[in-house]
């Protein structure tokens, strides 16, 4: 688990909003978790009443620099004429559906560099806060960060929240993982609303249900409270439904307002977009907040200048002194209702996902969570099933106060929902009446599965925080390998293998094998995995002899690099197919993943420490060298090895076509082979080759040799008996 937020001097709470971003940051060394500090004023603040700066930034016109953020880049942005790029609501290139209507951002940005460049931006402000304060006296490295998440986000969208911080420079690449953490937005607002909401008097043993409704999502999740800590004054609380959510917060509202002002103008022509902003801010600052304050009030927009409309005066578009008039119905009808339809719907289906035990309240938070109406129609529709539906103080500061309360105490939150089905791949006994001919190897002869999608857990099982998931390898030293974790997010049967196309690979953690000096080269080193999947971000603990290494996700993303767990061993490289198998009991070996040889050509050294007498099992891989193998089951074959011809013909599980031609050069000699050599033992159906890697060939002290593969066949092979390949 996280050491506890003490071990910090100052916990930070960002969230990072759609619309809207704040921060809020706490003593760790006072017991007393209100001892916190909201940060309130922000830079060319427009609205003074509300605590947050606008998640939005300014990029320099044909450039990837970012000029201002907040309320100086919307100000900035209005401007006559601006050619800069103006960027908001970027947060939802994170959200896959959301990110498909989305225009694509400008000048070759990246989501990764737009939100690392916001998050370095309001931190030097934060920071620039603290310090006028009593944080003076603590270096930066003394802070924890925790950073808040949408329930619903995939596991790669909170990698890239956390590339994307480290980016910004809010924590560095090397730190201890628990320096920052990511909590999900309704859990932060769940650990404010029970801390805040002692009114109702909820006890252990009930449940209540948080709505966090912001600019962009609408989150939802049901925690049941649970007796106090030991040794603490707090309650704890545990999930007891899958968190769900949707893309349905207040900017959906802003677009159905600025589709029926187009309604409006229809036939007037295009509303230029200088225009269509002016009105929008209008809504978003006069209407939206207070609407159903007044129920069958009429609302005005003034009419722009800019817009050009020619007439002060014309009712039959219900234009009167420069103003269009709505009425209450049609805002509500279409406006208002097509969002609030949604929530209504994720809030009955978390109810209905609670039907064992009944939820107690509903606590609305989230800036949308203040709305008047909504709060009027979720309890017009679910009270008295729920007792009652009430909105804490401060609800727009419910998420981030959350957060401070989470990184002080990680222990709060004690059980998680898994919101996916997980697990790896794996070899397992072949099944004829299930499993394709196609994955069928043969191991020792016996007769297996490849790519197998073996579960770990599975999607709305309750896992606690401590709970793991281990299994047992072994790694020949020194080589590093890399474990690949896939995830299922339907609710359908889950699929057999990991190649099916709704299985995603999710997360993917590099395992850097540490110097042992008493270990020669190719010696077997015992390996377990401890995986956590009781957290917001999946976490993996390492084992090696008696070093523990922990990780958490990481994508292949470009401009990304895996962290460092310590130190390599610079003399032997890594291997391009990794040699972590399973240990019994298990008989399904899982091998972890590494990427296969991408360019047509490889070089590398001749292996030492191989006893030449002995035969030793060797792996082959063939794939396409641009295409990344996720875990490949490979069928051992022995290799005869002695000092002067080594055979390096091995066994292939996708047979190879006729043809592909090799070429094994070295310093003094030059071969070419395109003989196949018959898989032995023969599967019952089909008859699989290989070609042979190489000829016969005398190996002399310091030769280098090199393998030029055809590259318009696009096929790469790879052994483990040299244990790398060198890219030229």
């Amino acid at each position: 688990m996280d050491s506890p937020g003490a071990d910090y001097a100052y916990v930070v709470g960002i969230d990072f909003g759609t619309t809207f971003s704040g921060c809020c940051y706490g003593y760790t060394k006072e017991s007393n978790l209100d001892d916190y500090q909201d940060i309130t004023s922000w830079p060319r603040q427009r609205i003074v009443a509300y605590p947050k700066t606008p998640t939005v930034s300014l990029y320099k016109k044909d450039t990837r620099d970012i000029k201002s953020w907040g309320d100086a880049a919307k100000s900035q942005s209005d401007k006559p004429n601006m050619q800069d790029h103006y960027l908001e609501k970027f947060k939802l290139y994170l959200d896959e559906e959301s990110a498909k209507t989305m225009t694509p951002l400008p000048n070759g940005l990246t989501p990764v560099q737009v939100i690392a460049d916001y998050l370095r931006s309001i931190h030097a402000y934060i920071c620039e806060t603290m310090n006028r304060g009593f944080a003076q006296n603590y270096e930066q490295n003394q802070y924890r960060y925790c950073l808040t998440v949408p329930a619903t986000w995939s596991d790669q969208a909170k990698a890239v929240m956390r590339e994307a911080s480290i980016q910004a420079g809010l924590v560095e690449r090397n730190d201890p993982i628990e320096r920052l953490t990511l909590i999900s937005e309704p859990e932060a607002a769940a650990l404010y609303c029970q801390k805040t909401c002692d009114q109702f008097k909820m006890t252990a043993g009930q449940r209540f249900m948080i709505c966090d409704a912001g600019g962009g999502t609408v989150d939802l999740i049901v925690f049941e409270i649970e007796d106090n800590l030991q040794g603490s004054a707090h309650h704890s609380l545990r999930e007891v439904t899958k968190g769900s959510g949707d893309t349905c917060g207040s900017v959906f509202l802003d677009r159905n307002m600025e589709q029926l002002i187009r309604d409006r103008f229809a036939h007037f022509g295009r509303v230029k977009p200088r225009s269509m902003d002016s009105m929008l801010n209008s809504f978003i600052e006069h209407i939206k907040p207070h609407f159903f304050e007044e129920p069958d009030q009429e609302h005005y927009i003034n009419i722009p200048f800019s817009l050009g409309y020619p007439n002060n005066e014309d009712p039959d578009y219900g234009i009167y002194d420069g103003a269009m008039s709505f009425t209450f119905e049609e805002l509500r009808d279409k406006v208002f209702e097509p969002v609030i339809q949604k929530i209504l719907g994720l809030i009955q289906h978390q109810l209905d996902s609670s039907a064992m035990k009944p939820v107690d309240a509903i606590f609305m938070v989230g800036g949308f969570g203040m709305s008047t109406y909504l709060q009027h129609r979720v309890r017009e529709t679910f009270v008295p099933r729920v007792r009652f539906v009430s909105t804490p103080p401060r609800p727009e500061m419910a998420v981030v106060r959350g957060a401070v309360y989470f990184g002080m105490n990680p222990r709060l939150v004690t059980q998680r929902v898994s919101r996916r089905t997980y697990g790896l791949s794996s070899q397992m006994i072949f099944d004829p009446a299930n499993d394709p001919p196609s994955h069928q190897i043969n191991v020792n002869g016996s007769w297996y599965c490849r790519e197998r999608f073996s579960v770990y857990v599975n999607k709305g099982t309750a896992v606690g925080v401590d709970e793991c998931v281990t299994k047992k390898f072994v790694v020949t030293y020194p080589h590093s390998t890399e474990t690949d974790l896939f995830a299922f997010d339907d609710d359908g049967p889950t699929p057999r293998l990991v190649t099916d196309p709704r299985v995603k690979v999710v997360a993917r953690f590099p395992i850097q094998m540490p110097a042992f000096p008493d270990l020669r080269y190719g010696d077997q080193v015992p390996m377990t995995i401890h995986m956590y999947f009781g957290l917001i971000e999946i976490k993996i603990e390492v084992w090696m002899r008696d070093q523990r290494f922990t990780f958490t996700s990481r994508l292949d993303l470009a401009d990304s690099a895996p962290p460092s767990v310590g130190p390599a061993v610079p003399a032997k490289p890594s291997p391009t197919l990794s040699t972590a198998t399973s240990l019994p009991p298990y008989s399904s070996p899982v091998l972890s993943h590494t990427k296969p040889p991408a360019p047509p050509s490889y070089g590398f050294n001749k292996p030492d420490a191989i006893d030449p007498t002995s035969p030793r099992p060797g792996y082959m891989l063939v794939a396409k060298p641009d295409q990344q193998m996720a875990t490949p089951s490979l069928a051992p074959a022995p290799i005869p090895l002695n000092s002067s011809s080594p055979n390096l013909a091995g066994y292939a599980s996708v047979p190879p076509q006729n043809g592909h031609s090799l070429t094994a050069t070295s310093s003094k000699h030059s071969y070419s082979s395109s003989q196949i050599l018959p898989q032995h033992p023969p599967p019952p159906t089909t008859q699989s080759s290989l070609p042979a890697l190489y000829p016969p060939v005398n190996y002399n002290n310091g030769d280098k040799h090199q393998v030029s593969i055809d590259s318009k066949k696009k096929i790469g092979y790879s052994t483990r008996l040299f244990n790398k390949f060198k890219k030229l």
